[in-house]
């Protein structure tokens, strides 16, 4: 039992060492002012393709400079560069069963491409959502099913298909390696149709 009580006496100490040895290397202050600085209005949040990010990447690197941090031996300095994209929508043309679909009345998820066209004649399937469910609680499993699909909005979900366009009328972020001429995308429109016969889509992307 003594040898129990000396070890966990032992261990005690130690950590209480230790802690206090980390206090002295990582002040409060100086977690405040890192925390500070990069939270700061300067940082424009730091956002992809802003200035802000690489003003925050800077800092970043002259602190791990200050504190004595020294890059891989295989790099040339602490930053690893890589290519990202801006997709943007530019254009929506789509016709269901032959009537024209106002572009504001289209929302499109997943495109990775900057131009992409298709019609019945590819089989994409049509979902057609139903109105005895909620949209969101329909709109989750589409998007993340990976599947190249086309969805028919009713208009009673009008108020939700418009919250969840002015997002993905934004645009997304991709990697220069995952630009694809077909993506799995999902085409949603909101219409009354409730039985599609043929459909033209039409996409642009600016990048």
């Amino acid at each position: 039992m003594k040898k129990i009580t000396y070890l966990a006496l032992l261990l005690f100490v130690g950590q209480q060492t230790f802690a206090q040895s980390v206090e002295q290397i990582i002040s409060k202050d100086y977690v405040e002012r890192l925390i500070k600085t990069l939270s700061s209005d300067d940082m424009q949040g730091r956002a992809t393709f802003t200035p802000g990010i690489d003003k925050a990447a800077k800092f970043i690197e002259s602190e791990f400079k200050s504190i004595g941090l020294k890059p891989l031996t295989s790099e040339q300095g602490f930053r690893q560069s890589f290519s990202k994209i801006q997709l943007k929508p530019s254009e929506s043309k789509v016709t269901i069963n032959g009537k024209a679909i106002d572009a504001a009345n289209v929302m499109v998820n997943g495109n990775t491409s900057e131009s992409v066209s298709f019609d019945q004649t590819s089989n994409t399937p049509v979902v057609i959502l139903n109105t005895t469910k909620t949209f969101m609680e329909q709109l989750r499993p589409l998007t993340r099913s990976g599947k190249k699909q086309i969805v028919i909005v009713n208009p009673s979900f009008k108020d939700d298909f418009n919250r969840i366009k002015v997002r993905l009328d934004q645009g997304s972020i991709v990697d220069q390696k995952n630009i694809s001429s077909n993506p799995n995308l999902t085409v949603f429109i909101l219409d009354e149709a409730t039985d599609v016969k043929n459909y033209t889509v039409s996409l642009k992307n600016t990048l």
